[in-house]
């Protein structure tokens, strides 16, 4: 499920992504996407990866179709989380966008949502 955040403003979107990750939460994530995008041009994303216990399929293709639908707009993507994975993540998305991708470990999320917004 997502969770979105207190610091979901302007052109950034903040959410924590834990338990079993469905369509149901790109639905909810994707009208927003597509209005930050159309207001403000350059999206700043927040991801906070908590205890995810799966994917499924269905959610898997959403998230890659949001991915290369937005990617020309996303400046800088905060991705926290607590184990190798997440980091590996960001290094393995680092060549495939312009964006500027940066992991933090948890202890450090109030770093990570400092930089997202500078």
């Amino acid at each position: 499920m997502f969770n979105f955040l207190d610091i979901t403003k302007n052109n950034i979107i903040a959410f924590k992504a834990e338990g079993e990750i469905t369509k149901a939460d790109y639905d909810s994530l994707t009208p927003l996407l597509n209005k930050t995008e159309r207001e403000y041009d350059a999206l700043r994303l927040y991801v906070e990866i908590g205890d995810i216990k799966g994917i499924t399929a269905r959610a898997f293709l959403e998230d890659v179709a949001i991915y290369f639908k937005h990617i020309r707009h996303i400046e800088k993507i905060a991705v926290i989380g607590d184990s190798q994975a997440e980091k590996v993540w960001a290094k393995l998305a680092d060549p495939f966008t312009k964006a500027d991708v940066k992991y933090y470990p948890l202890p450090e999320k109030d770093i990570a949502a400092e930089w997202i917004v500078q």
